[in-house]
C-alpha cells in the first residue's frame, strides 16, 4: 500500500531581514548600507529614523516606510507608566519625526514599537503579538513590533522583536483565511514580554500564548493562479520542534490542510523565512473525502482514487479526537447519513449505505469507529453507483472470495481476502485453483464485508451460462447462485464495479492466471 498523506513536505528556507530596519533586503540579500536606524532623543520632538510595519505600513520594495498615525511608547525602568509619542511628519518614509502627547518627559532607558501602555516590570514590560492577523498585499498582516534601548540618554537604535513567515500558494480558487499551528504546540503569538535587560532587547511568549494564529482576508478575497500569491505571518522568533501545520480556506467553503514535516524550524527575530516552492491550491475535481481528520474546526478535503466504479484512498491517519467525515463529488455534491444533524458511526469492513443531498448541512456526517487497542491507519471504498462507503484498518481489503478454492475438513467454504492492485485499481484475487467438493464442481461467491447474514452485495451469478473465462461476467444479487466455473484453474478474479444496467448487477472478470483483463 502507498503511504496516503493529507499533507506534501515543504521545505523552509531563511531569508534575512535587517535587523537595523533601515530596509529589508532582496531575498537572500543583506542590507547593503549596514546602518542602524536610530532614535535621536531631543524635547520637545524626537526624530526617529527606523523602518517600522503596521496594519497601514506597506513594502515598497525593500524598505518599509511610515504610515499616517503611528504611535510608540518611552519608558525606563524606575517605574512608572510609558509615555507616548504619536508620528506629526515623515509618513510615506523611513525616516519620521514623532511628538510627544502632552508635556515630554526626560530620561527614558527604552522605546517599544507600537504603542504599549502597559505598567513596565523593571526592564521588561508585557505586550502582545496579534493571534489574529490580516493580510495585506504588499506588506505585514499586523503592527511589526520593534524595541530600542538607549546609552546615552538621547539615541535610541531599533531592533526588531518578532520574524515573517511568508507562504506561497497558487493554484485556483480565491483565499478567505490562512491558520498556522505549530504542530509541536511551541506558541506562535498572543501574550508576550519584552525583556531589555540584555544587550539587545528580546521578545517571548508568555502565559496564555497560542500556538495558532489565523491572517483573515478581509474585503475582496486575494485571487490565487499561475504566480506565487504570499501570505506574510508576524510570529514569535523560536525554535519549532516539528514544524508548522497550514490549513487553507477558501472563500467556497473549501479547505486544505497541509504541513512543514516533523523537521524542527528555527524563526529568528528580524528575519524572514520563505518556503523553497509555493503550495498549489486546487479546487476539488471528481470523487473526495471531506474531513477533519487532522483535527481543528476546519475541514479539509483530499481526492480519492477512481478506478472501475470504484473511488478509494488508502492508510489513511485518523485523528483520534476527530474522525468526522463525508464523501463529496466535486465542490458541491454531498453524501452522507440522510439525518440532519446525526453522526453516523460506520462500522469496520461492513458495507453502508449513504445518500445525496443538494448541501452539506442537510447529510449527518459520517464517523470512523475509533477500535480498542488500535493505532493504525484506515483504507476507505466508496463504491459509486449504489453509494456505500466501506472502511478498514489499513491493508485489510473488505472483498473476498468464498468458495471451494477454500475449505475446511467438512468441506465447509472459508472467505480468502481479495488484494487492491494499486497499479490498475481492481481488487483481485489471484492464482486460485478451485476444487469440486461433495456439492458439485468449481465454484465460488463474492462476499463484500464480513457479515454473510446482513450484506448488501452477496452476490452470485444470474445464470451459470454466464461466466467467460478471459472476459467479463455479469453477476448480481437477483436470485444468488454460486459462480460455476468450466475447470478448476488456477484464475485470477477481477471485481469491475462499474455497473451494468442497475446498482444490484455488476460484472467480474474470470482470467486464466497470469492474464489482465482487457480495457
Amino acid at each position: 500500500m502507498k503511504k496516503f498523506l493529507f499533507v506534501p513536505v515543504l521545505a523552509l528556507a531563511a531569508v534575512s531581514l535587517s535587523c537595523s530596519k533601515d530596509n529589508i533586503a532582496g531575498e537572500g540579500g543583506e542590507n547593503a548600507s549596514g546602518k542602524k536606524e536610530v532614535i535621536v532623543f531631543s524635547e520637545p520632538q524626537i526624530e526617529i529614523g527606523a523602518v517600522s510595519a503596521g496594519t497601514k505600513t506597506t513594502l515598497e520594495g525593500s524598505s518599509i516606510n511610515w504610515e499616517n498615525i503611528e504611535y510608540i511608547s518611552l519608558f525606563n525602568e524606575n517605574g512608572g507608566s510609558t509615555w507616548t509619542y504619536e508620528l506629526t511628519a515623515g509618513a510615506g518614509t523611513q525616516s519620521a519625526t514623532f511628538t510627544a502627547q502632552g508635556e515630554p518627559q526626560t530620561g527614558f532607558t527604552y522605546a517599544i514599537y507600537p504603542q504599549n501602555s502597559n505598567v513596565p516590570s523593571g526592564a521588561a514590560i508585557a505586550a502582545n503579538l496579534a493571534t489574529e492577523q490580516t493580510y495585506s498585499e504588499d506588506g505585514f498582516p499586523t503592527l511589526y513590533p520593534m524595541g530600542a534601548k538607549t546609552e546615552d540618554g538621547k539615541t535610541f537604535v531599533f531592533e526588531n522583536l518578532a520574524t515573517v513567515l511568508r507562504l506561497p500558494l497558487k493554484g485556483t480558487g480565491t483565499i478567505a483565511s490562512v491558520t498556522i499551528e505549530s504542530v509541536g504546540g511551541e506558541p506562535l503569538a498572543g501574550a508576550a514580554t519584552v525583556d531589555f535587560s540584555g544587550e539587545t532587547p528580546v521578545m517571548t511568549a508568555a502565559e496564555g500564548a497560542s500556538a495558532s494564529v489565523t491572517l483573515n482576508c478581509t474585503g475582496s478575497y486575494p485571487s490565487i493562479g499561475s504566480e506565487p500569491v504570499y501570505f506574510n505571518f508576524i510570529l514569535f522568533p523560536g525554535t519549532y520542534s516539528q514544524g508548522f501545520r497550514f490549513t487553507i480556506n477558501e472563500s467556497n467553503g473549501n479547505s486544505t490542510t497541509v504541513t512543514t514535516g516533523g523537521t524542527a524550524v528555527e524563526l529568528v527575530a528580524g528575519t524572514f523565512k520563505n518556503f523553497d516552492s509555493p503550495l498549489t491550491i486546487d479546487t476539488p475535481q471528481g470523487w473526495n473525502i471531506y474531513n477533519n481528520f487532522s483535527g481543528g474546526e476546519n475541514w479539509s478535503w483530499t481526492a480519492l482514487n477512481n478506478a472501475h466504479g470504484l473511488a478509494y484512498i488508502t492508510d489513511v491517519t485518523v485523528d483520534d479526537d476527530s474522525r468526522l467525515f463525508k464523501i463529496r463529488y466535486g465542490e458541491n455534491q454531498w453524501y452522507g447519513i440522510n439525518q440532519t444533524g446525526a453522526q453516523t458511526e460506520i462500522p469496520l469492513n461492513t458495507s453502508y449505505t449513504i445518500y445525496e443531498s443538494s448541501g452539506d448541512t442537510n447529510n449527518g456526517d459520517l464517523k470512523v469507529p475509533a477500535e480498542a487497542d488500535y493505532t493504525g491507519n484506515y483504507d476507505f471504498y466508496f463504491d459509486i453507483w449504489p453509494h456505500n462507503i466501506i472502511i478498514t484498518k489499513a491493508g485489510e481489503v473488505p472483498f473476498y472470495i468464498m468458495g471451494t478454492n477454500n475449505m475446511d475438513e467438512n468441506d465447509n467454504w472459508l472467505g480468502t481476502r481479495m488484494e487492491l492492485d494499486e497499479t490498475t485499481g481492481y481488487i483481485v484475487l489471484k492464482n486460485a485453483s478451485f476444487p469440486s467438493d461433495k456439492n458439485g464442481g468449481p465454484r465460488f461467491k463474492i462476499l463484500f464485508g464480513t457479515n454473510w447474514d446482513n450484506n448488501p452485495y452477496h452476490i452470485g451469478a444470474i445464470s451459470d451460462a454466464n461466466v467467460q473465462i478471459g472476459g467479463k461476467t455479469t453477476v448480481g444479487k437477483e436470485n444468488p447462485r454460486d459462480i460455476a466455473l468450466p475447470g478448476s484453474g488456477p484464475y485470477d478474479i477481477y471485481l469491475d464495479f462499474n455497473r451494468i444496467d442497475n446498482e444490484s448487477k455488476m460484472s467480474v472478470w474470470i482470467m486464466n492466471a497470469g492474464e489482465v483483463p482487457a480495457e
